[in-house]
């Protein structure tokens, strides 16, 4: 009898889980095309966390007191968040859009590493296939690019993008701790809120009034990412962290066909290969499927 509630709830899930594959794909394109009109870093960031925090409340339609355990883990998942977010643009601002997603697309693999590193009896297991995987993301990611053939590009946007991978990891295994204990929704309206507070208190002193540019672009990816990031926590909630990063797959080769058709940014072989394999790799790092549980 419980089959059917159980059923409509995955089904949730994952419709939720497909909202924020094709708004989170509207993102770096919006990112790329702001700093290809000279829009600095720091301005979209400003901008894109002030818009994200003004449109995350009519999405949710919800506000309430959390606890205080839950408060401090809104806390740092806001700052986790606005991190990820920082180094994300950075990236972007340095790479191209492939490179970027490339790396950034281990990040499900990562997550299953830090799931079973911090919880040894979970039920998720890593075995040869998830070893397989990663190894073959790993080379995805070198082909992408262009580390096998020596040249590393960017540095500091290579940095950036693995930065991303680590805070996103914390940030995801956060929200799917508080959101087993709380509303999603309202685990989303506060971490939004702190990401924008982070953004008015930290930039705009430096910053000052963002361009006309910059807003634009910000406009663009703050209501993609706070419809993405809405969408991402309630699919967290009914799949879990793993799960739903598997899902988001899905997203890296839509980007990166967009940025080939959009912003006309090479999409070869290599990077065809490389992305292939990544995508690849991580699903086979998806981890074994959790026994059954009597409720």
């Amino acid at each position: 009898m419980n089959e059917l509630p159980e059923l409509r709830r995955t089904r949730a899930a994952n419709a939720f889980a497909a909202v924020a594959l094709f708004t989170g794909s509207i993102e770096p394109i919006a990112a790329k095309m702001g700093f290809r009109a000279d829009a600095s870093l720091w301005e979209i960031q400003l901008a894109r966390s002030t818009v994200a925090a003004l449109v995350i409340l009519p999405l949710t339609r919800r506000i309430a007191s959390l606890p205080r355990p839950a408060a401090l883990g809104v806390a740092v998942a806001g700052t986790l968040l606005f991190i990820t977010s920082t180094s994300m643009l950075c990236a972007l601002s340095r790479l191209n859009v492939a490179d970027v997603i490339a790396i950034l697309s281990i990040t499900p693999a990562t997550v299953a590493i830090a799931a079973r590193w911090r919880s040894p009896t979970a039920r998720a297991a890593l075995g040869r296939r998830f070893a397989l995987g990663m190894g073959l993301s790993i080379v995805g990611v070198m082909v992408t690019t262009g580390a096998f053939r020596g040249e590393l590009g960017d540095g500091l946007g290579i940095a950036c993008a693995l930065g991303a991978v680590v805070s996103s990891t914390v940030y995801r295994l956060t929200i799917e701790k508080l959101t087993k204990t709380s509303d999603p929704a309202v685990i989303s309206s506060w971490v939004y809120l702190v990401h924008g507070v982070l953004g008015l208190v930290l930039l705009t002193p430096f910053v000052g009034m963002p361009s006309s540019t910059a807003w634009v672009a910000g406009c663009w990816t703050g209501i993609a990412a706070a419809v993405s990031n809405v969408a991402f926590v309630a699919a967290l909630a009914g799949l879990g962290a793993a799960r739903a990063s598997i899902v988001m797959l899905l997203q890296r080769p839509i980007i990166v066909i967009a940025a080939a058709l959009i912003l006309t940014e090479p999409l070869g072989l290599e990077e065809g290969l490389g992305i292939t394999l990544v995508v690849l790799g991580v699903a086979l790092s998806k981890p074994n499927a959790p026994t059954a549980t009597s409720r």
